[in-house]
């Protein structure tokens, strides 16, 4: 059999072989270098950092006292606050049991037992108020009507005087008072009264009238009368 002889390559052909496996390296970016296979990525725990802000620092014992403090303070408040509004309550009621019982009467009153004391008490004070007419009211000859509110007691002391509306002059505003005083003290009031009320609270209009002229309507004329003290049926 014959064999066909191998020829040795050329200088020139071993040359463009070189070439042309160079050239395919850096074409086609072959790494030369054995794989190695990428480690796989690690999970990476990223940790911010506050920023820090001023405080008291307390530990977790004194944060349990003082929590503890502001809770038994709110709860002292509280208690105190309603034993006062309790007491406060208490008093109000016991007032409101032990008021005395009083009523208020006037010349309109029709209940007879109340208008019969009224009616003794109005005849005293007029009596007592001429038998003590004001010098200085008769002198000035000053007249006019004045409200007055007198409170009495069971006894019959004076407990208040009250000026419901005055008469426009201080003399005759004080004489009222006065009177009053002077007459002290009444009629005890009687048992019918003295079993409903423990006061009385009498309003009548009184009048000062002057000496020198004093105008009846009922006539249409003026006549000279004394100066006089008394009340009128309103």
């Amino acid at each position: 059999m014959y064999k066909v002889p191998i020829q040795p390559l050329s200088n020139f052909k071993l040359f463009l072989l070189l070439a042309a496996l160079v050239h395919g390296f850096i074409i086609f970016n072959l790494d030369l270098q054995p794989i190695i296979p990428m480690p796989k990525p690690q999970k990476m725990l990223i940790m911010l950092k506050p920023y820090p802000v001023p405080a008291i620092k307390l530990t977790s014992n004194q944060l349990q006292t003082s929590t503890n403090k502001h809770l038994i303070n709110n709860y002292v408040d509280t208690s105190i606050e309603i034993t006062r509004l309790t007491k406060a309550l208490e008093k109000k009621i016991t007032a409101y049991a032990n008021r005395p019982r009083r009523r208020a009467i006037s010349a309109n009153t029709t209940d007879k037992n109340y208008s019969n004391y009224l009616e003794t008490w109005r005849r005293k004070v007029e009596l007592v108020g001429n038998q003590n007419y004001p010098e200085t009211a008769r002198k000035l000859k000053l007249h006019g009507n004045l409200i007055l509110q007198v409170t009495l007691t069971s006894d019959g002391k004076v407990q208040q005087i009250r000026i419901v509306h005055s008469s426009g002059n201080q003399i005759l505003d004080d004489a009222a008072i006065r009177i009053v005083r002077l007459a002290a003290p009444y009629e005890p009031f009687p048992k019918e009264i003295r079993e409903e009320v423990e006061i009385l609270d009498i309003t009548r209009t009184w009048q000062f009238i002057n000496g020198a002229a004093y105008f009846n309507s009922e006539f249409n004329n003026t006549n000279q009368i004394q100066s006089k003290f008394s009340m009128l049926n309103k």
